[in-house]
């Protein structure tokens, strides 16, 4: 008999949240996937399989507080463009599509001390639209968990002192290239 037909579903899924606090810590505690600090209600431990935060082709397993596990692969890093994007490799117990790939994006709302942040995942067509569902529930959740986090007061610093470094190495590169006339 063959496999009942899943109804068509997209296989984009997006949600966004406008955060209080500064870009810079929020983008340091994303960009270096430090999901165990910020999102503990859920997350057990980042365990850094290969390479490390920040180096893209690194992998990394997150180890889930319900038993579960996914290794994943960082697939693109910006510093400039304040974005992560990772794909998923193996998940215990398997999940039932075959692909999945999350990036999430961080701005600063300039007219506040806020930040925006953008979690975006793109899945197979296999996906269904239960597991849709289930991953808006997820990114809400994290968000959550990230408006109401604890702060460290010397982490904040580091991560806004390393973002202005990373500010000012661009624009010195910035004023190193030619510019050009049409």
């Amino acid at each position: 008999m063959a496999d009942e037909a899943h109804p068509v579903c997209a296989t984009r899924q997006t949600e966004t949240a406008v955060i209080d606090g500064a870009a810079d810590v929020f983008w340091g505690k994303i960009r270096d996937l430090k999901w165990d600090m910020v999102w503990a209600e859920r997350v057990t431990s980042v365990e850094w399989l290969e390479g490390g935060p920040g180096k893209i082709g690194s992998t990394f397993k997150i180890n889930f507080k319900d038993e579960t596990s996914w290794t994943y692969v960082l697939c693109e890093l910006s510093d400039l463009h304040r974005l992560v994007t990772w794909e998923l490799i193996t998940a215990e117990p398997p999940v039932p599509h075959s692909s999945q790939i999350g990036t999430i994006k961080v701005k600063r709302v300039t007219a506040s001390d806020q930040t925006f942040i953008q979690w975006t995942t793109d899945f197979s067509s296999d996906v269904t639209a239960a597991i849709i569902a289930d991953n808006k529930y997820k990114k809400l959740d994290f968000f959550a968990a990230l408006n109401s986090s604890k702060t460290d007061p010397e982490l904040d610093d580091y991560y806004v002192r390393r973002a202005h470094f990373v500010d000012m190495r661009i624009k010195r590169l910035k004023e190193k290239i030619p510019k050009l006339t049409c």
